[in-house]
């Protein structure tokens, strides 16, 4: 049986709407994570979805499309967060030294794991914020209110963030 998430409980006030959402929930859940998403993410962006759904439920001119259409936008949803996700990832490693970040023939960023046992290395603001920014794609603004700071202060943690990636890089270069 599938549950209703508690921020989407109150949105689905008729029986139809539930029923669709627990009838294909699942399934929309399990595509997304088939498209080498982790669980966690294809589960926000399946309820996001099913939110832009909702909204344009009554609208929709072909009620036997909804499901087509939930995909289209969960589809879309995916590839907008994947592809930001993967341009913030490239601008990460472009911003470290040539040969810190191995590259494969399809352009892709393979040093992920040695990226992120870099992360490790930091601070735990400066951390906090490139994590924010580069894997979880949030804007400064954005990280600012989660964490509580002023954006001004955000942009420094992730400047020094960046400046003490370069260096461990060298630093591994140099034999260190």
């Amino acid at each position: 049986m599938t549950f209703v998430p508690e921020e989407l409980g109150s949105v689905f006030n008729d029986r139809e709407t539930e029923e669709f959402f627990q009838r294909h929930y699942n399934g929309l859940v399990r595509y997304l994570a088939s498209r080498k998403s982790d669980l966690g993410l294809a589960e926000e962006i399946a309820n996001d979805a099913f939110l832009v759904l909702h909204r344009k439920w009554s609208t929709l001119r072909e009620p036997e499309k909804r499901l087509a259409y939930l995909f289209g936008v969960a589809t879309k949803m995916w590839l907008k967060r994947r592809s930001r996700s993967d341009r913030q990832m490239q601008e990460l490693a472009q911003d470290l030294p040539e040969g810190a970040a191995a590259v494969d023939p399809m352009g892709e960023v393979i040093g992920q794991e040695y990226l992120f046992g870099l992360l490790d290395c930091l601070p735990a603001r400066q951390r906090q914020v490139l994590l924010l920014e580069y894997v979880h794609c949030f804007k400064i603004d954005e990280i600012a209110r989660i964490l509580e700071l002023s954006a001004g202060t955000v942009k420094s943690y992730g400047h020094k963030g960046r400046l003490a990636l370069r260096e461990l890089v060298q630093g591994e270069g140099d034999g260190r």
